[in-house]
């Protein structure tokens, strides 16, 4: 049997092993050693001897680069920035999660230039991209390695590289920070402790990981929860935040990082760890421009996923939402991709540059600082033919609650300033003046072609397409939160009205009093009982909570229920299923499609007052995939517009049979059948004969990952993948049912 000397040929070429009888010997223990793994088809992990890591760079010793380490913890301060002062606060109030095991000092008898410190308990993967080009070939991965060893430990002066693992494009996995198990990195500041960070060679913000990269990828991180008694599909609280075990460098700090198709596609890596299904590919999001097709109807062609996709596009193109929110003074990143279509000399004008407001603050990053830009792009670097790369700016919001737009050559970015102003003042872009020109926030010409009001040159706000289709009487639903705390708030981006009273003020305090929800303003109490907090349209964000996925539309109601304070959103079902964080823009159109009609059908299934998932509660569902479905509100809706636009599409639509709506339960994997109701103990299930055994060979080989009854996810996409549309993937999976509009 033949085996594979790729991952050897960096060793081979560097030690010139085949010249001499020494390194013949080393070459055929290696090649002995190699042969088992490939066997197993598991990549391998190459030590720092065996990439030959500079060992001397770690001592303070060390002639390269600076005597010591610039801290004697791994969050090194250099400046009194907001994320310093962040990691300070946090560091006050959750002293344990800092808290290490040990601590070395020195190693064979030199002095550390960064001292060792181990995690008492490691619970969280933190995956990394380096941001390298990987196009010179020239460069192995062995070189590219070295060359961010020393970068890291000398020009950055942590004393050893920050990640624990790195992958290089032909899936290798080197071992990164020395030290052992549980050593704490310097990958992901004021998150180190605690954490193991893992970084794909490369730039994920203009390219996609290759397959062996996502393949390593994922049976590392499958490695890495075993070894730590880590599971990959559950949350946990981090600093006061819910999030899960599986995170991207940009889910703990504000930077693109692990780069646009990496984060974009997180939650099927989360998915296939958890699964076991290391060798399945990710689907990346693709960055593509809609037409009409001519002739055809253009809501059918939608529902087809029809589109013409540029992929050789040439210009300024957004990366991400152009649809964003943050806090009046408050910050946002935005990247945008520029490809060349000739040569292109440093500092050429490649885009014009407008605002509704002077007082938006615009910077460009250039050689790793921000600089500040007014009227036009500039080209930081000089490019050849078909050349690309990522632009990032940052734009800072001025200070007063309103929307804002910018046009950034074709592209328009909508900015919602809403909330409570940023509690510090990062507006070092945005003019500090109070003359009436400079306040003025005329809309851009670029938000007029985008927004939904063509009947007048006034601008008029922009709105989701979702947000129109919801009738005054469209069928809604009431979920509980799972926010548990003895006193919550809730902040109105608009002016509420409480139990039906128009307030004067957007912050609400609510508190228990006995069997009632007590709340105030300004320290008065202004209602009592059940406390229903309606924004009018707006947004409520229940600050309290503090996670990401705390917005939501409609109304916040607050009442005691089994004696403890608990929230429930009430709002259209429409709205509901716009929030609903199950199938994000990650995964393909048509399997979105099915999913929607599932979830809308098994979520209004139980709004019938016959059909009570938590009889005697007066809530419909909950937050929680656990025993309802996985919500999370406002802040899913705007992070995955195609899935609004799924919900746009389907809309109202559930599964039937005999007139009656289906519990179209629904769940992520199975070992190539689905099950019936009764193999799971579930009795008297509606429907039965719906939900009999099916065959499910898409997902033949997986791992059973839920209860098995109904439709599964690997097998919806594997439908998708082979072209049908959701139709037909529902009548698979629920033989015998129709189609229908909820009433």
């Amino acid at each position: 049997m033949s085996v594979p000397l790729a991952p050897l040929v960096p060793f081979i070429e560097e030690a010139d092993i085949l010249h001499t009888m020494r390194y013949q010997i080393l070459f055929i223990v290696l090649l002995i050693h190699t042969f088992p793994v490939y066997a197993q088809s598991r990549p391998r992990i190459y030590t720092r001897e065996q990439w030959r890591a500079d060992e001397t760079l770690l001592y303070r010793s060390s002639t390269i680069g600076p005597a010591q380490s610039t801290g004697t913890t791994d969050e090194s301060r250099t400046d009194a920035s907001p994320r310093v002062q962040d990691c300070e606060g946090d560091l006050a109030k959750y002293p344990t999660e800092f808290r290490v095991l040990r601590t070395v000092e020195e190693e064979n008898r030199e002095k550390l230039r960064w001292p060792r410190r181990y995690s008492p308990e490691v619970r969280q993967i933190v995956i990394h991209h380096t941001a390298q080009n990987t196009e010179d070939k020239k460069r192995t991965g062995v070189e590219m390695m070295r060359a961010l060893y020393k970068f890291h430990a000398v020009d950055r002066g942590w004393g050893d590289i920050g990640y624990h693992y790195v992958i290089d494009e032909g899936g290798r996995i080197y071992e990164g920070r020395s030290g052992g198990k549980a050593v704490v990195g310097a990958h992901a500041y004021c998150h180190n402790v605690g954490t193991v960070g893992v970084a794909m060679m490369g730039n994920f913000d203009t390219d996609k990981p290759t397959q062996s990269q996502v393949e390593s990828l994922q049976w590392l991180v499958a490695d890495l929860a075993k070894t730590y008694n880590i599971n990959p599909g559950a949350t946990i609280t981090i600093k006061g935040k819910r999030m899960p075990t599986i995170v991207g460098h940009g889910d703990l700090l504000s930077t693109d990082c692990p780069g646009y198709f990496v984060r974009n596609a997180l939650g099927q890596i989360r998915q296939h760890v958890a699964s076991n299904r290391l060798a399945q590919p990710l689907i990346f999001p693709r960055v593509a421009e809609r037409k009409p097709i001519a002739g055809t109807n253009n809501r059918l062609s939608s529902r087809l996923g029809l589109e013409t996709i540029l992929s050789k596009r040439t210009g300024l193109t957004a990366l991400g939402s152009t649809d964003m929110t943050g806090r009046p003074g408050g910050q946002l990143n935005i990247s945008m991709r520029y490809t060349a279509n000739s040569t292109m000399e440093r500092r050429s004008r490649i885009a014009d540059i407008k605002r509704s407001s002077q007082r938006v603050g615009i910077e460009q990053e250039l050689n790793g600082r921000y600089i500040a830009v007014r009227d036009e792009l500039m080209l930081p670097k000089e490019m050849k033919n078909g050349q690309s790369l990522v632009i990032r700016l940052r734009i800072t919001l001025p200070r007063d609650a309103d929307l804002y737009t910018v046009d950034i050559g074709s592209d328009t970015y909508t900015l919602r300033a809403e909330g409570r102003r940023s509690r510090l003042a990062t507006a070092g872009a945005t003019p500090q003046s109070f003359a009436s020109k400079l306040r003025t926030n005329t809309q851009t010409p670029g938000y007029r072609r985008v927004s939904t009001s063509t009947a007048s040159n006034t601008p008029q706000p922009l709105r989701r397409r979702l947000v129109l289709n919801v009738s005054d009487n469209s069928a809604s639903i009431r979920i509980a939160l799972s926010h548990f705390a003895n006193e919550m708030i809730v902040e109105s981006n608009k002016y509420p009205d409480i139990n039906g009273v128009p307030s004067k003020r957007r912050t609400v305090r609510l508190h228990q009093e006995g069997s009632w929800c007590v709340a105030n303003q300004d320290g008065q109490q202004v209602s009592s009982g059940v406390v229903r907090i309606d924004p009018n349209g707006g947004i409520n964000t229940v600050a309290s909570w503090k996670k990401i996925t705390n917005e939501f539309r409609g109304i916040i109601e607050c009442r005691v229920v089994d004696e403890k304070l608990v929230l429930i959103n009430e709002l259209p079902i429409e709205h509901y299923m716009a929030g609903l964080a199950e199938e994000p823009d990650s995964e393909l159109w048509e399997k979105q499609r099915a999913f929607a009609i599932a979830a809308r059908s098994y979520a209004a299934f139980y709004t019938d007052p016959a059909n009570r998932k938590f009889p005697g509660k007066p809530y419909d569902g909950s937050d929680s995939p656990a025993s309802f479905q996985m919500y999370g509100g406002y802040a899913f809706e705007k992070a995955n517009p195609r899935w609004v636009e799924v919900i746009e599409n389907t809309a109202h639509l559930v599964l039937k049979k005999g007139g009656s709506i289906i519990k179209a339960a629904y769940f992520s994997t199975d070992d190539g059948r689905t099950r019936a109701p009764g193999e799971k103990g579930w009795n008297n299930f509606p429907f039965a004969e719906v939900f009999r055994s099916k065959p499910d060979p898409w997902c033949k080989g997986m791992a059973n990952w839920g209860h098995g009854v109904g439709m599964s996810g690997c097998g919806a996409g594997g439908q998708a993948r082979e072209g049908k549309v959701a139709e037909e993937i529902l009548g698979y999976y629920y033989p015998g049912t129709s189609i229908e509009v909820l009433k």
